[in-house]
């Protein structure tokens, strides 16, 4: 991994108007060639206007942001060349057809991908002459990344990049992030598809309310904690349960009805504590472990919250 990153932050901050909440509160990040990075977080956490500091929309008051060691608001046609960018809006001209603009779009480029090889990747034969404005959501999205990754960038910033598409087409899309990155392109995205975010990830940041509380690989936030599920009457009494559990394991009603057991070290003498507890508090009997997920983490580190309103500027 190189030592310089291609993206830098530090401590930016940033308000959509005086008096208001930060949308982004002294925020650090660094991305570095080689690197797939995604950011996460509930609506309004800052995760759009994370982005849009990085590839110059916003500037950050106060706070630094650099691109390949320049302020990104200042980078020159060559700067630009080598940043690839697709926004969650897309962006594409409506009235433009897909070929036309994925040619041109290439043409801008000393050395553009195969795009024979990024149309049929991103599945995009059948769509070629026609105008954006006839697409679907998904499929101008697919269009975006392809429009993307066609300059073989240094430095690659997507928005939601699989937010409207199927399994397979979102398997797709962070196949071709791992592979840009394995070429050398620093990769910042952000996802709410935490399946995505674990497998295509080498490390994830999560943002709430415009601050970092996480920064790690996929894998040690998730750590060696299991998940027990369960159902039992609402309001059941959890105390008990407790009790008769080991000190490490910690149980909840995450929402009525809906109990968890989340710890390290889940064995068969604790399945059949929670197993005769549920049965004497108006369960079904069933119930299933496994290792905590993403989302758990992303649930625990946040409160479970939705977010900030749109009102409040925070995208």
């Amino acid at each position: 991994m190189s030592a310089r990153p291609a993206i830098d932050l530090a401590g930016v901050t940033v308000r959509y108007r005086s008096g208001a909440a930060p949308a982004l509160a002294a925020v650090d990040l660094a991305v570095h060639p080689g690197e797939v990075v995604a950011v996460c977080g509930h609506n309004g956490a800052g995760k759009t206007t994370l982005l849009d500091v990085v590839t110059g929309l916003h500037a950050p008051d106060p706070g630094t942001a650099r691109v390949g060691g320049v302020d990104p608001r200042r980078l020159g046609p060559e700067g630009r060349a080598r940043l690839g960018v697709a926004p969650a809006d897309t962006g594409l001209p409506p009235a433009a057809r897909a070929g036309r603009l994925l040619r041109h779009v290439a043409s801008l480029h000393r050395a553009p991908a195969d795009l024979d090889e990024l149309v049929r990747r991103l599945d995009l034969r059948a769509l070629l002459r026609r105008q954006v404005r006839r697409m679907s959501t998904g499929q101008r999205q697919r269009l975006a990344v392809a429009c993307a990754l066609v300059g073989r960038p240094d430095v690659l910033v997507l928005d939601e990049p699989t937010a409207s598409l199927d399994a397979a087409g979102r398997r797709v899309v962070v196949d071709l992030l791992r592979e840009a990155a394995g070429a050398g392109a620093a990769v910042l995205w952000t996802s709410h598809t935490l399946q995505d975010v674990a497998r295509g990830s080498d490390r994830v940041v999560v943002l709430h309310e415009g601050r970092v509380l996480a920064d790690a690989p996929p894998g040690s936030l998730t750590g060696a904690t299991d998940v027990v599920r369960f159902d039992a009457s609402p309001a059941a009494d959890v105390a008990t349960l407790r009790q008769a559990l080991p000190d490490r394991l910690v149980a909840t009603e995450a929402a009525p009805g809906l109990f968890e057991i989340v710890g390290k070290g889940v064995d068969a003498a604790v399945l059949a504590t929670v197993a005769t507890w549920q049965a004497s508090h108006g369960g079904s009997g069933r119930l299933s472990v496994g290792p905590r997920e993403l989302e758990d983490v992303l649930l625990g580190l946040t409160g479970g919250g939705a977010g900030e309103p749109a009102a409040t500027g925070r995208r």
